[in-house]
């Protein structure tokens, strides 16, 4: 061999060896007859493993590889160019790879001498594209499933995609909208106070001139014509190339139609039911009311300023120390929400009573309060309602109770002492009759009284509760000749109730007996999906309209017929009290009948 061709034999060789990719040398027979380094290294095997093997015996292709690698390895020998292609292979330890298979035939005077093999390891550039691929799909099934419309445009404002909530925000289909232009929403846009907005206002305009995102811009959609406007928070962020050139900008809109509705809603609430919003900064330690405090109090919100101790200089002196006490101790959390009933002095020199209730809704990093909302009410007219109902109950209770048992004393003496006529005598029993009826009254007002104290307690076997009430009047019921039908159920639910649907079962029994001359009454209890139904019915006298009418919500003015109304007013509030529904009806045996609906317990 001569220097010339040895020296060109050693470059090839060092090209050979250094070349980026794998490297065989295949001969006409199929056998493999070099390789470089680099096809050992990414195959993890030794040259030994290559060299002297037929290609078609290699180990690290299976499955439909395989097949496809020897179909292929068969064409090329017969002399036909086969395009690149992608391979799964198994090295030596067992690592699953990819490489890119090239082939170069080698011919000489036309025949068939071999083939150059080159297998680029495509591994890291394959979990990269899966990568992508699934970024893309999670990207896409967000894209098409979020309830957030997304809207697509491209560097001259026209749309490039966009997902289906976009479609239902702006109410048409994805093809209809790439078809208008920004123009096209004119006269659809409203502002958040109601106001037309401009196009060039609207989100994606302004991104485009300004180049900056725009974020969370209240935007109104009148679309498609005929349908409520709906109310969008608009997010607009623009995308830039490495010349700094908006190529696309993304619009999101998330719908707040229903949340603007409820603050609507609460506004006008709060305007009909003269309340006032307050916002206290407690690092500060200032006070700010909205506009209706002005209203209610006749300072200009201008004269009170925000520090807080101008406002507590407003509060009766009798009512400051339960206000900061009430406020000490819903901030040491011993309750739920600070809320107090205070008198404060307004403008003209008048006290009137203010509901305040609030609560702290934002905490610095070592958890110290800093921001205190809440709310004022006058409720002066309900304070004095509450007083004047106070004094008629303490009237009621003491006054005419002691003064009515003074007047039993009276008849007692008259009937006792002197010698009347029968005639006189009728009119005395009367008068004692009545006397008991105002008595019974009075208790009866001071069991409803303790009743509505009573906090709610768990639940009651409705069968057991009607077996105790028929045995404690089964003396009376004796006494009055009345026949009681009551049920045998196998199995009843229990009911919510406490210890006064005793008392409520009792009074309906005792009212009809002593109001309504009846002389049998039919009891019947049957659990249902949606309640336990208890029906009493019986075949005295009917009820008067007036009496019914209070079963279905009507107040009591103390006009309804007889001692009955009172009677039958606290027993729907009883009723009431239990979570139970009063249906009074006719009976089919002659009197009433009523149906009282109990909430079943979960």
């Amino acid at each position: 061999m001569d220097r010339e061709t040895e020296s060109f034999e050693k470059k090839y060789k060092a090209l050979f060896e250094a070349a980026p990719d794998g490297v065989a040398f295949v001969d006409s027979e199929g056998i493999i007859r070099e390789v470089n380094q680099k096809a050992c290294d990414f195959l993890e095997c030794n040259r030994e493993d290559l060299v002297g093997v037929p290609l078609i015996e290699q180990p690290f292709y299976s499955g439909e590889d395989r097949e496809d690698f020897l179909e292929r390895a068969e064409r090329v020998f017969q002399g036909e160019s086969v395009p690149s292609t992608t391979y799964e292979v198994e090295t030596k330890e067992g690592e699953k790879r990819h490489i890119e298979m090239n082939n170069s035939i080698i011919k000489k005077d036309d025949d068939f001498k071999g083939l150059v093999l080159i297998a680029r390891d495509v591994t890291e550039r394959k979990k990269s594209e899966k990568k992508l691929r699934e970024s893309e799909r999670r990207y896409r099934e967000l894209f098409e499933s979020t309830n957030v419309g997304i809207v697509v445009h491209g560097s001259e404002g026209e749309i490039i995609s966009v997902n289906p909530a976009a479609e239902d925000v702006l109410g048409l289909e994805e093809k209809e909208l790439k078809e208008k232009s920004l123009d096209y929403w004119r006269g659809k846009l409203y502002r958040e106070n109601g106001e037309p907005m401009n196009v060039s206002d609207f989100p994606v305009s302004k991104v485009y001139d300004s180049k900056q995102p725009d974020e969370e811009t209240v935007v109104g959609f009148s679309l498609p014509k005929g349908k409520e406007t709906k109310w969008y928070i608009t997010s607009a962020v623009p995308h830039f190339n490495d010349k700094g050139e908006i190529v696309r900008v993304t619009t999101f809109f998330k719908d707040i139609t229903e949340r603007k509705k409820a603050s609507e809603r609460l506004e006008m609430a709060m305007s009909a039911g003269e309340i006032v919003f307050w916002d206290w900064d407690m690092v500060e330690d200032k006070l700010n009311f909205d506009e209706r405090w002005e209203e209610m109090i006749g300072y200009d919100i201008d004269e009170l300023g925000e520090d807080r101790s101008i406002w507590k200089d407003l509060i009766h002196p009798e009512d400051i120390k339960m206000v900061e006490k009430e406020l000490e101790r819903y901030l040491k959390g011993e309750t739920r929400i600070y809320e107090t009933i205070s008198r404060m002095k307004t403008k003209d020199g008048k006290w009137r009573y203010f509901l305040d209730a609030g609560k702290v809704v934002e905490w610095d990093e070592n958890d110290n309060p800093k921001r205190f909302i809440g709310i004022l009410r006058d409720v002066t007219d309900q304070m004095k309602a509450e007083e004047r109902k106070n004094f008629l109950h303490t009237l009621l209770k003491q006054d005419l109770g002691s003064k009515s048992q003074t007047i039993r004393g009276y008849l007692q003496l008259l009937e006792e002492e002197l010698d009347l006529p029968e005639k006189h005598r009728e009119y005395l029993k009367k008068a004692k009759k009545a006397s008991g009826e105002a008595d019974e009254i009075l208790g009866l007002a001071k069991k409803l009284e303790e009743v509505e104290k009573t906090e709610w307690v768990g639940e009651k076997n409705i069968v057991k509760v009607l077996e105790q009430v028929l045995d404690d009047i089964s003396n009376f019921v004796e006494r009055k000749g009345v026949e009681i039908e009551k049920p045998h159920p196998e199995k009843i639910g229990k009911v919510k109730g406490d210890y006064s649907l005793n008392m409520f079962l009792s009074q309906i029994l005792l009212s009809r007996i002593q109001l309504s001359q009846c002389d049998t009454i039919r009891i019947d209890v049957r659990e249902r999906k949606e309640d336990i139904l208890l029906k009493i019915e019986d075949n005295g006298k009917k009820l008067p309209e007036d009496i019914k009418n209070l079963f279905i919500g009507e107040s009591y003015t103390g006009e309804t017929t007889g001692v009955g109304g009172v009677r039958y007013y606290m027993l729907r509030e009883i009723a009431r009290h239990n979570n139970a529904n009063i249906e009074v009806k006719d009976s089919d045996i002659g009197g009433v009948r009523f149906d009282v609906h109990l909430k079943k317990t979960e």
